[in-house]
């Protein structure tokens, strides 16, 4: 069976600090994220967990760019 590893040079590691995402809808401010840090290091697990709500798909749209533009949404970090 074919190995299937990344030559180091193509291994990446990403780090994200204070990321913050707020939500300005009808007057009203709604922080989705709040100075969120983290890192992912190449050839490590890792889990992103919490309970239902608690802004874990919203990192993972921001941290891969994915979010899409909105009057009245801020992304920070």
């Amino acid at each position: 069976m074919p190995s299937l590893s990344v030559p180091p040079a193509e291994q990446v590691s990403l780090h994200w600090d204070k990321v913050s995402c707020v939500l300005n809808r009808k007057g009203k401010q709604r922080h989705l994220l709040r100075d969120v840090c983290g890192s992912a290091r190449a050839g490590r697990l890792l889990a992103i967990m919490g309970p239902s709500g608690s802004g874990k798909t919203t990192l993972l749209n921001s941290l891969a760019g994915q979010l899409l533009k909105s009057k009245g949404l801020r992304l920070e970090g």
